[in-house]
């Protein structure tokens, strides 16, 4: 957190020390705080309408499930609610709903003191890239866990029914730590790390490039974009982000949801040789389409949050 270093003491003596003391500044700490109330309103705005993408996409990359595997996002639907009906769709969401809020307002939190940490101009590609990353591996404490609960569940419905382990996302939550140990739900930290953080800094960068590009063609005020400047912005970004990312997810979705005790390595390298190179293009469109929704609600009620209470604050 940015601290405000001031001099105490006698101002009109000289040769005398003067003690500085840190503190927050009382602008650093509404800044912190609207963060957080934006950040917070992103997630449960955004997770609330596009979980049932987040499904299709769960169990088009799920490929260790064999015989068992979806054709394309169509037939993954079909198939999704003749097996559990439109429930189905909504499985893990329990656990996405707890987590949502604290884990958007973290990302948030973590994107907007980055910023302040890394140098360099706030619309450098560099500084905006790297509080992507930093952002992503603090919001990953929480992402994390949360991914291999919700996973798990998603994916266990297309499963014959004695490998169903799970009948909810807190009962997955039991059953992984009595299992596998608090360990156990840090299945694969640094694939999700990798992964988001790639993810998070290409979309920091394309967003503000997009958006900056966009703002100064549509003779915009900087701060003051057009709803169609921020949703435009959000989803290209986000499409574009989703995309080059998507190889990474499917080996980290694949690895947190494998319940053996099988190796990283061991398990890319099965995945390549049971489906071939084509393996990392696999759910891709899924990706796109749960990623580009929820990126583009989740970023443009921040941006518009942050303007209401920066302004009611005034």
């Amino acid at each position: 957190v940015k601290q405000i270093i001031k001099s105490e003491g006698d101002q009109n003596s000289e040769n005398t020390a003067h003690p500085r003391s840190m503190e927050i500044s009382d602008k650093d700490k509404l800044f912190l705080k609207n963060t957080v109330i934006a950040g917070a309103s992103a997630g449960f705005g955004a997770n609330v309408v596009v979980h049932p993408l987040d499904t299709i996409k769960a169990r088009l990359m799920y490929l260790l499930s064999g015989q068992h595997q979806m054709g394309n996002v169509t037939d993954t639907v079909k198939r999704s609610i003749k097996l559990g009906g439109l429930r189905s769709l909504y499985r893990g969401y329990g656990i996405v709903l707890m987590s949502t809020v604290p884990s958007t307002a973290l990302y948030f939190l973590s994107v907007e003191i980055s910023k302040k940490f890394v140098p360099g101009d706030n619309d450098a590609m560099t500084k905006q890239f790297f509080s992507g990353v930093m952002a992503q591996f603090v919001a990953g404490f929480v992402f994390t866990p949360r991914d291999v609960i919700k996973e798990r569940v998603q994916t266990q419905d297309i499963l014959p029914k004695h490998l169903r382990r799970y009948s909810s996302s807190f009962d997955a939550v039991k059953q992984i730590i009595k299992t596998e140990g608090i360990l156990g739900m840090y299945k694969g930290f640094w694939q999700t790390f990798s992964m988001w953080g790639m993810y998070g800094g290409l979309y920091l960068v394309l967003y503000n490039e997009i958006k900056n590009f966009s703002r100064i063609h549509s003779y915009e005020v900087k701060g003051h974009e057009s709803s169609r400047t921020i949703l435009g912005s959000s989803i290209l970004a986000a499409a574009l982000s989703a995309a080059l990312t998507n190889p990474l997810d499917v080996i980290k979705l694949n690895y947190q949801v494998n319940r053996e005790k099988d190796t990283f390595y061991n398990l890319t390298k099965q995945l390549f040789k049971s489906n071939g190179p084509t393996v990392i293009t696999r759910g891709i469109m899924a990706r796109i389409l749960w990623v580009c929704p929820r990126t583009a609600i989740a970023w443009s009620i921040y941006e518009y949050v942050m303007m209401f209470v920066t302004v009611y604050d005034k």
